[in-house]
């Protein structure tokens, strides 16, 4: 009786199978028109030193890298999920702190761009003159309904606290 009900329950489950692949339609890519285009401007600015100088240093770093993103939606009709820029889109200046973004924006102007600071590493000089190896926490800002040919710009995301980074544990040090 036990082959019986195996067997039976394999073909059943075989049939399943075979019947369920015939109804899935493979996903197609949207088709992001870049026709259209708006230009997002940011800066990223660290203050890494802490000591009690009176006067905020502000630096930049290289280790920054971005995501960019749009929601499909707002690129398509009836579209779900969201849309990452190629990253080839993003340009970032480690000198100056400056990033561009080019994004695709649809007809309908209603387009709106996040964009996220992803978590890096860096260096904070502390109050006591000694420097400890910190990650930066990731930021996020989003802009407004972007239209065709519109220049933007975000808020400077400005990493100036402890609230904004965590220290690195290495072996060895006290916890």
């Amino acid at each position: 009786m036990k082959k019986v009900s195996f067997y039976a329950v394999t073909a059943i489950a075989v049939v399943m199978g075979f019947s369920s692949c015939s109804n899935d339609d493979p996903a197609e890519p949207l088709n992001v028109n870049w026709n259209q285009t708006a230009t997002v401007h940011g800066k990223v600015l660290i203050q890494d030193n802490f000591e009690p100088s009176g006067t905020p240093k502000w630096t930049t770093s290289s280790a920054v890298k971005f995501v960019a993103t749009v929601p499909y939606s707002q690129l398509a009709p009836g579209a779900s999920g969201t849309y990452t820029v190629p990253s080839d889109k993003i340009t970032y200046n480690a000198t100056s702190g400056e990033v561009t973004v080019e994004v695709p924006v649809s007809k309908n102007n209603i387009t709106a761009l996040t964009l996220k600071v992803l978590a890096f590493e860096g260096e904070v000089t502390d109050y006591n003159g000694d420097d400890i190896d910190v990650i930066w926490g990731s930021k996020t800002k989003t802009t407004n309904a972007l239209s065709p040919g519109e220049v933007a710009y975000l808020e400077t995301f400005k990493y100036q606290s402890s609230s904004d980074y965590t220290e690195v544990v290495k072996k060895g040090d006290e916890i």
